[in-house]
Parts: C-alpha cells; sequence; structure tokens
C-alpha cells in the first residue's frame, strides 16, 4: 500500500480538508445498524409437550398444565398457523340417587379448529379454521374429571368437569349427572336427567360458536336415568313409563383421528362420549357414547371416562358411590414445520 507521509492539516485558515486517496475502510463495508433483529423463517418453531413428527408435520400433546413456546411464527410462504384440539374434563356420572336411576355425565366441551378447510374433519359445522400464532408463550390449562361420587344424598349432581384452554379457546366442564331429585347440571356438554321426569343439563354453557358440546338427556321413566351429551350428540333419554329402559346411552363424541392423535385415550382418536345412565337396581346400565363415555351399572358403581377424552362418568345404580368419575381432558397443537 501508498505511504501516505502527507498528514492533514487544520487551522483557522483552512476552509477545506483535502481528501487523501488509498484504500478506504469505511463503516458501510461492516455494515452496522443494516440487518438487525430476529431472523423469521417461513415456518413455525415451538416447544412444549409431548413432541412427535409425522411427515412434514409436528404435534404437541398435553395431559397436564404447561406452556407452549412460539419462537417462530412463521409466514404464509411456510406455516403461520397450527389446527388445535382443546378437550375439557368430562364430569361425574351420579352416585347418589339411594336406589334410584341416574344420569350419566357430561363430555367436556371440546374446541376444535383446523388449517385449510375444508379438513378431513369437516364438514362438520363443530369445526374451526385454525389459529394464527405470534412468538410469545401461550399457557396450557388441561382440566381435570369431576371426581367420583363418595357420599350417598339424594339432593346432589355428580360433579362438573374443569376448564381446558389454549390461547383464546377454553372449553367447559362437562355437567354432572343428575339424582332423581333435581335438574342435571350445565357444561361444556350437560348432564344426562336423574329419574321421575328429571331435565338434562344444557350442552354449550357457556355459549360458543361453533358449539362445544350437547345437552344431556331427559329421565322420563320410573326407574331410568338419561345419557350425558357427547360432542356431537345428545344423551339418550328414557321414554317415560318404561322399566327397564331400552335407553339412556351417552351421547357420542367425535373422531378426530385423521388429524390429532391421542397418547392413553380411545383408539382411533375418539374424544368427548358422554357416560351412560344408570337403571335403578334392577337392569343393566347403560353404554358411554364413543369418544371415552363411561358405563353405566344397573346396582353397582358406574365405570369412569376415559383419561385424556374427556368423556363422562356412567351413572352409578343402586345408590352405590364408586368409580364412575370423568375423563381428563387434553390439549394437542399440530402444524407444519418443514
Amino acid at each position: 500500500m501508498r505511504d501516505l507521509k502527507n498528514k492533514l492539516t487544520s487551522g483557522k485558515n483552512t476552509k477545506n480538508i483535502q481528501a487523501r486517496k488509498g484504500k478506504s475502510f469505511g463503516y458501510q463495508v461492516l455494515g452496522f445498524g443494516a440487518g438487525g433483529g430476529r431472523t423469521i423463517t417461513p415456518f413455525i418453531i415451538a416447544t412444549g409437550g409431548s413432541i412427535s413428527t409425522s411427515g412434514d408435520f409436528k404435534t404437541h400433546i398435553f395431559t397436564g398444565n404447561a406452556t407452549f413456546c412460539v419462537s417462530n411464527e412463521g409466514n404464509a410462504c411456510g406455516s403461520n398457523a397450527v389446527d388445535y384440539l382443546v378437550v375439557a374434563g368430562g364430569a361425574a356420572g351420579s352416585g347418589r340417587g339411594n336406589g334410584g336411576g341416574v344420569g350419566g355425565g357430561g363430555a367436556g366441551g371440546i374446541r376444535i379448529g383446523t388449517v385449510g378447510q375444508p379438513s378431513p374433519l369437516s364438514p362438520s359445522p363443530l369445526v374451526a379454521p385454525g389459529h394464527t400464532l405470534v412468538a410469545q408463550g401461550y399457557p396450557i390449562v388441561v382440566g381435570s374429571g369431576g371426581p367420583c361420587s363418595t357420599a350417598n344424598p339424594a339432593s346432589e349432581n355428580g360433579d362438573s368437569g374443569q376448564n381446558s384452554s389454549f390461547s383464546s379457546f377454553t372449553a367447559a366442564g362437562g355437567g354432572g349427572g343428575s339424582t332423581a331429585s333435581q335438574a342435571a347440571t350445565a357444561g361444556g356438554s350437560g348432564g344426562g336427567g336423574g329419574e321421575a321426569g328429571n331435565a338434562g343439563g344444557a350442552g354449550n354453557t357457556p355459549p360458543v360458536s361453533p358449539a362445544q358440546g350437547s345437552a344431556g338427556g331427559a329421565g322420563n321413566s320410573a326407574n331410568s336415568g338419561a345419557g350425558g351429551g357427547g360432542f356431537t350428540q345428545t344423551g339418550s333419554s328414557t321414554p317415560s313409563g318404561a322399566a327397564p329402559s331400552p335407553l339412556g346411552q351417552g351421547g357420542n363424541g367425535i373422531n378426530a383421528g385423521p388429524i390429532f392423535s391421542t397418547i392413553n385415550g380411545e383408539p382411533g382418536g375418539n374424544f368427548g362420549g358422554g357416560g351412560g345412565a344408570s337403571q335403578g337396581s334392577g337392569p343393566p346400565g347403560k353404554a358411554g357414547g364413543s369418544g371415552g363415555g363411561g358405563t353405566g351399572s344397573g346396582n353397582n358403581s358406574g365405570t369412569s371416562g376415559d383419561a385424556n377424552t374427556g368423556g363422562g362418568g356412567g351413572g352409578a345404580g343402586g345408590g352405590h358411590s364408586g368409580t364412575n368419575a370423568g375423563g381428563s381432558g387434553i390439549v394437542i397443537i399440530r402444524y407444519k414445520f418443514q
């Protein structure tokens, strides 16, 4: 390099500084102040829950409270929205009928959305569009099922399930099954009514769109309860005067297997089945709905809803308390990652 021997000088009479020729070392070469900040890639990047991959898709499964952490929200050229399934805890069936027929527990409410409508779950009116994300942490809440009956007063319904949530989507716990002395409890899906004409609990409570569940059936028989509501079907009511009743099954849930997998629920990805009713002290109880609904009993404890399906518990016959809890909920998030 040529030696620059002449120094620049400046004084009171100096009007200009002479530019020197030679190699230049400017800030523009180093590029300071340009291109800073976080680089956004085309696909979602996230952590949290139990993670699995299948093809171009990644699935996060949450069976307990946690955080879904999104470090990159992606864009429309790759992925910037997720499929989501939020299932609340199912309710317990009643086990406190003092010998009469009681209602099955309602299924936990379900909020479900998929990217790219129509999806394999469409054209169901219960399926919403997928959810667009931003880079942040999303608290995940997974509701427990209503606990099994532990006492036997005739005035108490089965215990309701607990809510589940992700982002702006909250699914309400299922409503408890009814005794012979009062209407069933409302919830994501409503509980089934007990004997003596007690009404089933309302579903989709509180109301959201698309609906998160169905009503429980009405107990109209002299000796029969009604089924708890499921996500896609009202619990089966019992006809007046029929003893034993041929009805009283829990309402069916949804088969979400084409998109959402599960870890210890029913095979095929079924969620949100209502609990079956008890039939008093003699005839057999009724089946729960597809999606983890528990079976009612004739003269014994009903069975619990399946874990991580939001299924309602079956009604317990003959005044028994027992093992008829609602099934716990689950949250599943799925997106394209490559």
